[in-house]
């Protein structure tokens, strides 16, 4: 509360993405990334946990992301409900 953007969700300015729309948007920029690093998605909040060095991983990463968007969505819904996650 008292922020902008926190203003903007409440009025509908701003939609936040559906937990699907978030792995897709991490599809995109893993797909992109054109570095020597390592890649980390651990943290209780990522829908998806992923950890390995790039550009070695990467094509392992998309796999496991594309594995669970072919995922029928209610089968995807109770991953990510025994996962801990709502949908906003």
């Amino acid at each position: 509360p008292g922020t902008p953007l926190y203003d903007q969700v409440t009025s509908g300015e701003f939609r936040r993405l559906s937990p699907e729309g978030i792995v897709r948007e991490e599809r995109r920029l893993i797909e992109k990334l054109e570095v020597t690093s390592e890649f980390v998605s651990d943290h209780a909040s990522n829908y998806l946990p992923l950890d390995g060095k790039l550009p070695e991983a990467k094509g392992h990463f998309l796999e496991i992301i594309d594995k669970f968007m072919g995922l029928a969505p209610e089968t995807r819904a109770m991953y990510l409900q025994a996962e801990g996650f709502r949908h906003p």
